[in-house]
């Protein structure tokens, strides 16, 4: 099996987190085709259509649309023991905390 892309890895954390994905390629109505976004979670309407977040490179969109979600489904427990290294070395050095080193512990354990 192939790595993932950052694109790819981006879109499961948007799915997990309960973005939507659409994608107008309709033949029929030539005007629509080609448009791709995606929905922000529980939004049912071409308006509530949004930029993704780049869950890569943002704690901030991490935090906000991933963690509940991680928490909601696994609870506070196993969101912890994934991760406890990431935030093992936040808290024992001086670097910024690495936002990808997080979304890679969130996709180790959507994908468990």
């Amino acid at each position: 099996m192939e790595p993932m892309t950052d694109q790819e890895k981006n879109g499961v954390l948007a799915k997990f987190a309960g973005f939507t994905h659409w994608d107008d390629d309709d033949p029929k109505n030539p005007s629509r085709s080609g448009r791709v976004g995606w929905y922000l979670p529980d939004a049912g309407t071409l308006a509530s259509a949004v930029p993704l977040p780049d869950f890569l490179h943002s704690l901030d969109a991490l935090f906000k649309w991933v963690m509940p979600e991680a928490i909601k489904r696994y609870g506070t427990a196993k969101v912890y023991i994934a991760l406890r290294d990431w935030a093992f070395r936040v808290m024992v050095t001086t670097e910024a905390p690495s936002p990808e080193a997080c979304a890679e512990a969130i996709l180790s354990l959507i994908s468990a």
